[in-house]
């Protein structure tokens, strides 16, 4: 932890410069209104508003990871010949709405891209299961596609079928976790270099990514050993920049990860989780999010195996993962009057032991 703290030192330095550079990027992300985007035999509800918007923006090695629920009800409506109806109440952040679904009937909203909306619906009533469609990629309430998935959390209950010719049928229910894959970036790898140890920092060069040609992009890593195993573990450190700013009255909030030569910058709705790849090969992606609107927190987790790491921003304790931040720079918002405020942190986590 000395290290971590030594070297979040040199980190909170190289800050004084990220800040000013963060002063031309705090511009809010453009304003992207609603759009339909769905079958020519399906009507589609206009999409909702309130709920959270899941637009990272589209650089390579970010991933949005856009998380909701569906509580599914069946059950017999009198005023129609006791007929069998859905709703679905789509739960996402701390919104939500209930939604009346027919065989021929979506619920369309938009998270952030123009043109590609997430589709929910129609209903099949004839195998009591919903439909889902992201862009070009349409899956079900189970099984997993590279852009969506969904699981069932609670099951059926009560479990038999709703006969409503049989008279009034009491109503059952059941839930699906979903995730949608909002923007995904695709690294083109150029010829890999061999790994090799700075002389005046204890910092590894890991094997270069290259997504152009003239720019080589390469994460820092701190290697650690102790006396007892020659095996040396790997901590990633990076800098990170929050910055809350108001649009159209309502808080808005983006950040920024840097880590050697490497940035990027994602925006953080309540409910979205940005999957980010940190580029260190043979490890997995680094969490970041969800935002925490309310208290103005962060939230960070890693898992590589049966190791798991989670810690909020705030948090200098923890072994597995910490950040050391500073203040923000001016009190809570008031987006009725507008402005925008930035915090600055230093954070490092276990990657994991190097092979």
């Amino acid at each position: 932890m000395k290290l971590l703290f030594m070297f979040s030192l040199s980190l909170m330095a190289a800050g004084v410069a990220l800040a000013a550079l963060a002063d031309n990027i705090v511009d809010p992300f453009p304003a992207i209104s609603p759009s339909v985007n769905t079958h020519s035999n399906v009507k589609a509800t206009q999409p909702y508003v309130g709920l959270p918007t899941a637009a990272p923006l589209a650089q390579d090695g970010v991933v949005g990871r856009y998380p909701f629920t569906l509580t599914i009800t069946e059950y017999c409506q009198a005023s129609e010949g006791m007929s069998l109806t859905v709703k679905g109440y789509f739960h996402a952040g701390d919104s939500g709405y209930t939604h009346h679904f027919k065989s021929n009937i979506a619920s369309t909203i938009n998270l952030g891209y123009p043109g590609t909306n997430l589709i929910i619906g129609p209903y099949d009533y004839w195998n009591q299961s919903m439909q889902f469609q992201y862009g070009n990629c349409k899956w079900g309430e189970t099984g997993y596609k590279p852009c969506g998935w969904c699981k069932e959390s609670q099951v059926w209950s009560p479990a038999g079928v709703i006969n409503c010719t049989a008279g009034n049928q009491a109503p059952r229910t059941h839930t699906l976790s979903c995730n949608v894959t909002v923007a995904w970036g695709i690294i083109s790898q150029g010829d890999s270099k061999s790994i090799a140890v700075r002389e005046v920092l204890p910092v590894i060069e890991a094997e270069a990514h290259q997504p152009t040609k003239t720019v080589t992009q390469i994460p820092e890593v701190l290697a650690t050993s102790s006396s007892e195993t020659a095996a040396e573990t790997l901590i990633l450190p990076f800098h990170f920049q929050t910055t809350e700013y108001c649009e159209n009255g309502a808080k808005m909030v983006k950040g920024r990860y840097s880590n050697g030569n490497l940035v990027r910058d994602m925006n953080l709705p309540p409910g979205l989780i940005n999957n980010l790849d940190h580029l260190v090969p043979k490890f997995p992606p680094l969490s970041i999010g969800p935002f925490d609107h309310g208290a103005s927190k962060l939230r960070f987790a890693y898992s590589n195996g049966a190791f798991r790491c989670e810690w909020n921003d705030d948090e200098t304790w923890r072994q597995c993962g910490e950040c050391r931040a500073g203040l923000w720079s001016s009190p809570p918002l008031n987006c009725g009057s507008g402005g925008s405020r930035v915090k600055h942190m230093d954070c490092s986590f276990i990657l994991g032991v190097k092979t």
